[in-house]
This record gives C-alpha cells, structure tokens and sequence, in this order.
C-alpha cells in the first residue's frame, strides 16, 4: 500500500462536554460505541483515477484498546495485518507502513496524524458514527428530514450532515445518507484541511467514501448488515 503523506495538526480550542444531544429515533442507528465490533468489506484505494490499492478487509475491535485489521487478497492470501494493543500499533506483510498512535489519541500513518482519534476506527470502518460525538456536537439545524451536528475538540472539528429522503410511501431508514466532515490543521486559519466521509445505505450494503485525504480515494462496501 502507498505511503500518505499529511500535513501536522495544531491544536483547535476544546468544546466543553455536554449531556448527549438528542436526535430522531430514526437517525440513532447511525451512532454507536467503536467496540466490541467486528465487520468485513470490499476496500478500494484510487488517487487521480488511477488505482492503488484493493482487498478485501476484515476487522475486531475487541476493545478500545485491543483491536485487528486484515487485508486479504481475492485468494484469501493475507497482504497486510494491522494490530492495537493498548497504545501501541503493529503491522506485518507487504510495505513498510507505519501505523501508530499521536500522543493526542489520533491514529498516526508514517507519523503523521489523520483526523480520527483511534477509539473512532472501528465506528468509521464499520459505517457509523461514534456515540460519543453525540456528546460533544451540538445540533445546529434541524428539518422535517434532516439534522445537522457540530463542534470541536482538541484534535478537530466535525460536521455530520444526516438526511432522509422521502419517496412515495414515506421516510424509511434505507434511504438516509449521511456525511461527517472533519477539519484540522492550520495556523490562524491558513493551511486548513478538510476530509469528508459519507455513508450511504445501498440495498442490503453499507458505502463508505472518504476523500480530502491528499487525493487518495478510500471506499469500501459492508455487505450484509446487521
């Protein structure tokens, strides 16, 4: 897998905590704890339309702090192996990938920080948002099919647009789509970054799409979900 490159985060001023914001029975699905939980999916890599990296991934978040990623070929061959135990990243198989942890909780790839904190992997992997965003967001805008959550912490600012489309017979939970946009980086407001992740529910699978990340375009499919 190609190295990423990223730029070094600075810090944003930390939102005070607050009781977990109430949203639609309909949109709680979306949110739940990173662990224990354990998916597979489809993974592709593209960077400018031309392709990097593909396998099929399989993951076990047994707890915040003990996890396992694995890569496999369309053999089942296994091409990558990605391991947490407490703070401490490994990774074994093809490449010289480094995987490691920011003193900050932020998952590090060869020692540049991305903006998701370690404990949210499994969530984001898995397509959906971690419960515990819901205690530091705050729901900005609301509408008969939509919502819309924001706030900061010491790592970044998130911006969860969550929306329902309604078809003849009313809204159903198939048809929500929703899209967390994590900024980070900067000095007074120059050299800000921003990455986009969108779910998307297709039939019996989950689509997941990241992009933002130094023109790398990550999707992955979870089928069958439960």
């Amino acid at each position: 897998m190609a190295a990423l490159n990223y730029l070094t985060l600075s810090c944003v001023t930390m939102s005070p905590r607050h009781p977990p914001v109430s949203i639609p029975v309909i949109f709680q699905p979306l949110f739940s704890a990173c662990s224990p939980i354990d998916r597979e999916a489809s993974l592709r890599i593209t960077r400018l339309g031309g392709s990097v990296f593909a396998s099929n991934v399989v993951w076990s978040f047994e707890s915040e702090k003990k996890a396992e990623i694995q890569f496999n070929g369309p053999l089942g061959d296994s091409l990558l192996e990605v391991k947490r135990d407490e703070n401490t990243w490994s990774v074994s198989g093809a490449g010289d990938l480094r995987i490691g942890e920011s003193p900050r909780g932020s998952l590090s790839v060869d020692g540049h920080d991305i903006p998701l904190k370690s404990d949210e992997i499994g969530c984001v992997l898995s397509g959906v948002w971690p419960s515990s965003w819901l205690s530091s967001l705050t729901v900005t805008e609301k509408g008969p099919a939509s919502i819309e959550l924001s706030g900061a912490d010491s790592l970044r600012r998130v911006d969860v647009d969550i929306s329902l489309r309604k078809v003849a017979d009313g809204f159903h939970s198939s048809d929500i789509k929703s899209c967390a946009v994590l900024t980070w980086g900067g000095v007074m407001g120059l050299f800000k970054r921003a990455a986009t992740i969108c779910r998307e529910r297709k039939g019996d699978s989950v689509s997941m799409r990241l992009t933002g990340i130094n023109d790398y375009v990550v999707e992955w499919v979870i089928s069958n979900e439960q």
